[in-house]
């Protein structure tokens, strides 16, 4: 045997936002099991989570926490982006690692790939080839730059190898392994239908509609975000609506001057909720209204309609096999498809292939032929290995 094949192939995995944390969480879990062969380093580029939702993440959900909290803020593109590859260039030097590991379409997971690619370290992206096909989407700007300087293209869809091979990715080193995010999201699922937050908001299953909003482009847009809660507020005279603000979608609430708007509407204003009460609510409503990718991949897992407030998305499989509608910004379709929804008029729809909660261990099958690859003595080969297409097997 040579003597490469004991050596440990060491991994920076990066995550932004929440809800890249819990797609990582899984595969970070799943090294245990590897732990002779792969050696990790879980970084948060921040901002830190508050103490709530760190208190949910890291004992109620038992994920792991960060090896690393960067806590990088920025109010800028430009600001943030430049923090994040300072920072991750330091820990690259200091770290050594063979292989970053980044998910999704962060500025976050952009910088850091960009810190990796300079330092020569592979890069495997995670969610890659989503395509929303709208350059107008700063994080569609993000997923094109991110998969450019890929090595290793772990795929969420079957459209997405079809994108990234458009784009002269060479299909030896795309993946198709399936959404990482239901491997925690079917197992918390279980645990969430213990909650009570539909009797203490004296709610009915299936007879109220939840709605979402945190893209800029509909809360920057004074007049557009008017728009949305005109029709929000419309269908509330047919059905309670319970509408989820986070922080930011509160602030621009407050600074619109609509906080009031909803006083004599059926409408629930809830602030951000604790994980599983959202998804016991996601999971008994009659029909979900957002603008969040990862609430569109979730409803398509529950099979629950949801109306996407957005022009594009790059959940494809969301639209072209799950519950997803793409309405956009617009009052009229917004009430109309609501309306034709709570008719009857549901769409006949599908789980996509691989969205089965098994994706982590999908990966760590592949990241353990990635391991012979980057430790193989001599040259680098990254570049000019030619891998079979795989779509592995679960362990």
């Amino acid at each position: 045997m040579e003597k490469y094949s004991s050596a440990k192939l060491k991994i920076m995995i990066v995550v932004g936002g929440r809800h890249d944390y819990m797609k990582a969480a899984p595969i970070v879990s799943g090294m245990g099991r590897y732990c002779d062969f792969l050696d990790t380093l879980l970084i948060h580029t921040g901002p830190q989570f508050d103490p709530n939702m760190a208190e949910t993440f890291y004992k109620t959900l038992r994920l792991p926490r960060p090896d690393i909290f960067l806590n990088l803020t920025g109010k800028s593109f430009a600001a943030l982006t430049g923090k994040v590859i300072a920072d991750m260039d330091r820990l690259i030097q200091e770290e050594h690692p063979q292989l970053l590991m980044v998910i999704g379409d962060s500025n976050s997971a952009l910088a850091s790939a960009l810190a990796a690619s300079k330092s020569q370290v592979a890069i495997a992206h995670i969610d890659s080839g989503l395509r929303a096909f709208d350059k107008g989407m700063p994080k569609e700007v993000n997923r094109l730059l991110i998969d450019r300087i890929t090595d290793f293209h772990f795929t969420s869809e079957a459209n997405s190898h079809q994108n990234l091979a458009a784009e002269g990715v060479d299909e030896g080193n795309i993946f198709f392994v399936g959404n990482l995010m239901s491997d925690l999201f079917l197992n918390q699922m279980h645990i969430a239908q213990n909650r009570f937050i539909i009797r203490d908001l004296d709610l009915e299953p299936q007879k109220y509609i939840l709605v979402t909003l945190h893209q800029p482009a509909n809360l920057d847009n004074k007049k557009r975000l008017g728009q949305i809660l005109e029709a929000i507020k419309n269908i509330s005279i047919q059905i309670p609506v319970v509408f989820s603000c986070d922080t930011n979608t509160k602030t621009n609430l407050i600074e619109s001057d609509y906080m009031s708007y909803f006083d004599r509407a059926n409408v629930k204003l809830m602030d951000q909720m604790m994980y599983l009460d959202f998804l016991k609510l996601e999971s008994e409503a009659a029909i979900v209204l957002t603008d969040s990718a990862g609430i569109q991949e979730e409803t398509t897992l529950l099979n629950i309609p949801c109306v996407t407030l957005l022009k594009s998305t790059e959940r494809q499989a969301t639209i072209n096999e799950g519950t997803n509608i793409l309405v956009g910004p617009y009052p009229e379709k917004i009430i109309a498809t609501v309306e034709s929804i709570l008719k009857g008029n549901k769409k006949t729809a599908s789980v996509p292939k691989y969205w089965d909660g098994r994706v982590a261990p999908r990966i760590l099958e592949i990241l353990m032929k990635i391991r012979e690859i980057l430790l193989r003595p001599g040259p680098s080969k990254l570049g000019t290995t030619k891998m079979k297409i795989v779509e592995a097997r679960a362990l």
